[in-house]
């Protein structure tokens, strides 16, 4: 493996587990918020779903073959 591609197969491993991080919060933050604010659970919720799709393109990254 190339010096370079290693280096942003790190960052893109590093940033999944930052990720897996935000989405755990957001989590958190949800149940919080519970049924009592609803647009408050609904700005949250579309974080999350934002979070969850940059997560996805992330694992997709460092699955790349990398020779």
């Amino acid at each position: 493996m190339h010096n370079e591609t290693f280096e942003v197969v790190t960052h893109a491993e590093n940033a999944t587990c930052y990720v897996k991080q935000a989405l755990s919060m957001l989590e958190i933050w949800l149940e919080a918020v519970g049924r009592s604010d609803e647009q408050e659970s609904n700005r949250v919720a579309a974080i999350h779903t934002l979070v969850h799709e940059a997560a996805d393109h992330l694992k997709k990254a460092t699955e790349v073959p990398h020779d």
